[in-house]
């Protein structure tokens, strides 16, 4: 601390989930509010979320990462630009974060943040749907264009072995389709990565049925998928955020879901709104552990992120849990009928 109390910058050693444990002289001159044993936004808040998503990259990264963050202090805003690292070596591991600009932003007005808050999502909802788009343009290449070219050159190799007399050619030209093989292999869970093409060839009902009884079967876990409602014309990124959700829950529940002997996944289609639901018959876990400060401290990021997906093309996402009565997990979507 008697480095940290000489340099003219604020400076404060955080735990990853953002408590202030450390300041130095400048930081407690400068951000008077910023106290030890609290932490840097309120529990629950927007800001909070962005946080423990910026600490739990500092304290994976090898190097000091930058960012900008809000942080209330009373009715005022700060606009802070920071830079923080992980220290393995200070009380017993923390987060020491550099802010160079720390002057706070003046008050808005009443009906600004009001007002620039949809308009941030409507830029997110935007740019989440064009990198969809640009994933969807990307799998349908690999799948047609790649595709017609491996099948080129299988052939190639087959009129060659026509002509090919000796043994070590014949072990040669096994060796080439075997390494073709592995390329398409490659390409095609690429592609399917980028897009499931269950969700093309079969519409998305169908592929979460397919999905549940996969994972049923490798995992050894019983499941029930069911599907009420009529499926409306569903908007491509809605659909992938369904199956990427379904995915990502299945896949939480075999790493943490201790215990789980069922899994019932139920998708219904209600007037104007798709739903998701997740169930398993779980240990669970108290209310408490599934907040997003405790998750991203946890390294738990899989629900972080499926909440981050669902908010993104302007869902809710909800999820219930108590211990030894399981988990729910429930995500709700509008269906405007234009498919992207």
């Amino acid at each position: 601390m008697l480095v940290l109390e000489a340099i003219a910058d604020p400076i404060l050693l955080l735990r990853r989930d953002g408590t202030v444990l450390r300041r130095n002289r400048a930081a407690a001159a400068r951000l008077p509010a910023v106290l030890p044993g609290r932490g840097l936004a309120p529990p629950g808040s927007e800001e909070a979320r962005r946080l423990a998503s910026y600490l739990a990259l500092c304290a994976r990264s090898a190097l000091p990462v930058s960012g900008v963050l809000d942080l209330r202090v009373g009715s005022r805003r700060l606009r802070v630009r920071c830079r923080a690292a992980w220290m393995e070596d200070v009380q017993g591991g923390c987060i020491l974060m550099h802010l160079p600009g720390s002057d706070p932003v003046p008050e808005e007005e009443p009906g600004v943040a009001a007002r620039a808050e949809p308009e941030r999502d409507r830029i997110l909802t935007r740019l989440h749907r064009i990198g969809q788009e640009e994933r969807l343009r990307l799998a349908r290449d690999l799948h047609d264009q790649s595709g017609q070219s491996i099948a080129a050159l299988a052939m190639g190799i087959g009129a060659l072995e026509k002509h090919v007399a000796s043994a070590a050619g014949h072990e040669q030209i096994q060796r080439l389709r075997a390494q073709l093989d592995e390329v398409s292999k490659e390409l095609h869970r690429i592609a399917v990565e980028l897009r499931p093409t269950a969700l093309d060839d079969f519409g998305l009902g169908v592929a979460l049925r397919r999905l549940v009884a996969d994972w049923g079967a490798r995992s050894g876990v019983a499941t029930d998928f069911g599907c009420t409602g009529r499926e409306p014309d569903l908007a491509s990124d809605v659909e992938i955020t369904l199956y990427r959700l379904c995915q990502e829950a299945l896949t939480n529940i075999a790493k943490h879901a201790a215990g789980v002997t069922t899994v019932s996944v139920a998708l219904q289609y209600e007037g104007e709104a798709v739903s998701l639901i997740v169930e398993d018959d779980g240990v669970g876990c108290r209310e408490g552990d599934l907040s997003t400060t405790r998750l991203v401290a946890d390294g738990k990021f899989g629900i972080v992120g499926m909440r981050e997906r669902v908010g993104l093309v302007g869902g809710q996402f909800e999820i219930e849990s108590s211990p030894e009565a399981g988990t729910t997990l429930v995500a709700r979507i509008g269906t405007p009928g234009r498919r992207i």
